[in-house]
């Protein structure tokens, strides 16, 4: 006579045996060089898009973030190409083979030439999410708002306030980006409370502006070490010019997921230079004066307080600026 099994033995063992199947149906992330270039709608040299109409071959919109692989990979494939964040597999090509990845490139955008790179394929993330980031990441779709149109500085990361002063630094000094530390402000206002006479309660008279030219590569660690201040909320900044999103749950130093400019949705170059407005507090602060040392500019010797001032007076309040660090959802 054949013996039975227990019933909540055999319920384990199929337990097991469907965790070991849904564990192997997902491959493990791979390291691959690939060729990667980039096309644009009607005049791709790999002509990934089979008609002028913006569909893909998938069915999808073409956008950044999107890309063109080989038939071994799945729609919905992420790739993750050095120097230019993640890209998700929704499109064919004739040309493209399965060591080449052909990326979209909406118009003002480029992916710095066609290159061989380390490409590693992520088989653990989301093509979906990957495509709704890169929208946000390019300022086509609505980023996290930041927590509050006012303060409380040392307890909050990117702010409205911040924002708009990092916003009236960088077009006063006609800068790619502008650059706030959260923790020397004071005070509650909302950017269209700001007039010509109180800017200098909420940034202190013993700051002064400073610009900068910066390398690209330089900029990303900056905003690591932003993303990495999980304790000291006060050495957080807040942006103009540059949108972010970044992965809360990734090592320090490796958080960025994308780094675009707002102005242009470019990514940031590492190898490119960039025209950066700040203040001296910030410019000083640790751990961040070791990475502007590698910059070269000048400090104005005018508070950066009065500079704002001047600037709200000819031109009125800075609008309300967007959320541009968002993390992923």
């Amino acid at each position: 006579m054949r013996s039975r099994l227990p019933f909540f033995i055999l319920a384990a063992i199929l337990a097991l045996g469907l965790t070991s199947v849904a564990s192997a149906s997902r491959p493990d992330n791979e390291t691959r060089r690939m060729h990667v270039t980039g096309y644009r709608i009607c005049d791709s040299s790999i002509a990934a898009v089979k008609a002028c109409n913006g569909r893909t071959a998938s069915g999808k919109p073409a956008q950044w973030g999107l890309a063109a692989c080989g038939r071994e990979f799945d729609f919905g494939t992420v790739f993750e190409v050095p120097d230019l964040g993640f890209f998700a597999c929704y499109d064919r090509g004739g040309g493209v083979h399965n060591n080449l990845l052909d990326i979209f490139m909406p118009d003002g955008m480029g992916i710095g030439g066609s290159r061989w790179r380390e490409v590693v394929i992520r088989y653990d993330l989301d093509g979906e999410q990957v495509l709704q980031d890169a929208l946000a990441a390019i300022g086509e779709a609505p980023l996290a708002s930041p927590r509050g149109a006012g303060m409380s500085v040392s307890t909050q990361n990117e702010n409205l306030l911040g924002n708009g002063l990092a916003e009236v630094l960088r077009q006063h000094y006609n800068a790619n980006i502008g650059l706030i530390q959260n923790g020397t402000l004071s005070g509650d206002l909302a950017p269209e409370q700001l007039t010509a006479t109180n800017a200098e309660t909420v940034l202190p008279k013993s700051q002064h502006g400073i610009t900068l030219h910066l390398r690209g590569d330089v900029i990303k660690q900056i905003i690591e070490t932003s993303l990495a201040q999980d304790v000291r909320t006060d050495l957080t900044l807040s942006v103009a010019g540059l949108n972010v999103v970044y992965n809360p749950a990734a090592p320090i130093g490796k958080r960025i997921v994308h780094l675009t400019r707002a102005d242009t949705r470019e990514p940031i170059w590492e190898n490119a230079n960039y025209f950066v407005a700040l203040t001296d507090g910030l410019y000083l602060a640790d751990p961040y004066h070791s990475l502007f040392e590698t910059g070269r500019g000048f400090l104005t010797f005018e508070p950066a307080a009065d500079t704002i001032g001047k600037w709200i007076a000819h031109n009125g309040a800075p609008a309300s600026q967007p959320g541009r660090i968002a993390p992923l959802k």
